[in-house]
């Protein structure tokens, strides 16, 4: 057995040796993390699974290594989120553009001093959109509604949400969180752009009717 095994058994053993109520709560802790991949002390659906591995963070590190993930927790912006090591995610390169777009944004409103106080900014959807073509030179949706069905995938994952305003709910925000950070690494960006430029990858619009497909590149979640 290894060493991350060994490990794993023994706090396993630990755990079982307390009630019922805390071996749940641990499980589904375990459970949403994994399905969500970024979890928010400031969401109530997520609160109290974030405050379980915020209080069993020597078990979760230790589960999230046999399984070849690894454990960010970021306390002073309230997330936690789990980054796989190898796993690869296969997305569209328009995804893949909109991804680092994404970040770029949140970049430049971080030194425009225009981040919340729990570090998230928010842009309007058709700031986000004029910002995001003049980024990627190409274009990635065809309307604003086919631009937030891309954004859904990264609303899953925990990195930004998209609706409306709260003052003025006919216009339409997207927030990105600071989770994008752990997301897209300085490590992750060098390796991406290593990949980018190996495979000469033509990021201007496409000359076909519009389908992605033929882009589908591997490109790591972490």
């Amino acid at each position: 057995m290894s060493k991350v095994l060994k490990e794993l058994a023994a706090i396993v053993s630990k755990v079982e040796e307390r009630d019922e109520e805390i071996e749940d709560a641990l499980r589904e802790a375990a459970y949403q993390l994994q399905a969500r991949q970024f979890l928010y002390r400031y969401k109530s659906r997520h609160r109290k699974h974030y405050e379980v591995i915020l209080q069993h963070q020597d078990y979760f590190i230790v589960l999230m290594d046999a399984m070849n993930y690894d454990l960010v927790i970021t306390e002073d912006r309230g997330y936690i989120g789990v980054l796989p090591r190898t796993f690869a995610r296969r997305m569209s390169l328009n995804s893949t553009l909109l991804l680092f777009a994404m970040r770029f944004i949140y970049d430049q409103e971080i030194t425009a001093f225009n981040a919340e106080d729990d570090g998230c900014v928010q842009v309007t959807l058709e700031n986000f959109d004029t910002r995001c073509r003049q980024f990627t030179k190409r274009e990635v949706a065809r309307s604003l509604a086919d631009f937030k069905q891309q954004l859904e995938p990264f609303v899953q994952m925990g990195v930004a949400d998209v609706g409306p305003d709260d003052a003025l709910p006919e216009i339409e925000r997207v927030k990105i969180y600071p989770s994008i950070t752990a997301l897209l690494s300085g490590d992750m960006l060098r390796q991406v752009e290593v990949y980018l430029r190996a495979e000469d990858v033509e990021t201007r619009p496409a000359a076909n009717d519009g389908n992605d497909e033929a882009d589908e590149k591997p490109v790591s979640a972490g």
